[in-house]
């Protein structure tokens, strides 16, 4: 009898832990969502400002597009690595001597840190901090010429998730990120420098 109190005390103990480690360790997620320029476009100046210019006139809000592979090491902290896509974005100026356009995608490849917090069995809130190293490709147009660039920045980023579990191997999570300082606005014909993106994006997570 004594034997068999202590093998449902031991039982009653590892349980818990056992539960614990039932967690998926890894995970595999893609998504789309709306991504903009934090700066308001209404305090921007082009380069090419002269006195006669008009304001800035821009499309800056775009669709992001994501996928992204991430390792837990426990339950409550992981790792993530991905790709980002934070889309299309352009500027426009008309000046006296002419109109100066500009258009430029923006992507790169990231590493964040995620601490998770448990809001219920099939529930979790992120934090996240983390870096990317951010690829502008620009196209430049102004009256008496045309011209292309490219250019890498490393930018900080930072945001919050919140996930919702379906079942073992399937959730949705939603995230909102910010990435400080991805473009060189000298480099758009801008000339606030640099220029920031916040991203939200609902994406789909295999578990494994």
């Amino acid at each position: 009898m004594k034997k068999i109190l202590l093998l449902a005390s031991a039982l009653t103990v590892a349980t818990p832990t056992a539960f614990a480690q039932s967690y998926s360790r890894f995970y595999l997620g893609g998504g789309t969502g709306f991504s903009k320029i934090t700066q308001n476009y209404g305090s921007l100046e082009a380069v090419q400002a002269a006195p006669g210019s008009t304001g800035v006139s821009a499309d800056r809000g775009s669709t992001p597009v994501r996928a992204f592979f991430g390792f837990k090491f426990s339950p409550n902290f992981g790792l993530e690595g991905g790709y980002q896509m934070f889309g299309t974005f352009g500027a426009r100026q008309t000046t006296p001597t002419g109109t100066y356009d500009a258009s430029w995608k923006v992507k790169g490849g990231y590493v964040d840190a995620i601490a998770f917090i448990p809001m219920g069995d099939a529930m979790n809130f992120g934090l996240k901090l983390g870096a990317i190293r951010a690829t502008t490709d620009a196209k430049l147009s102004s009256p008496s010429s045309d011209s292309t660039t490219s250019e890498n920045k490393f930018a900080l980023r930072y945001g919050a998730a919140l996930q919702v579990d379906f079942s073992r191997w399937f959730s949705f999570r939603a995230d909102a990120d910010v990435n400080r300082g991805a473009t060189k606005g000298t480099q758009v014909g801008l000339t606030i420098t640099p220029l920031d993106y916040t991203t939200w994006t609902g994406s789909l997570l295999l578990r494994f």
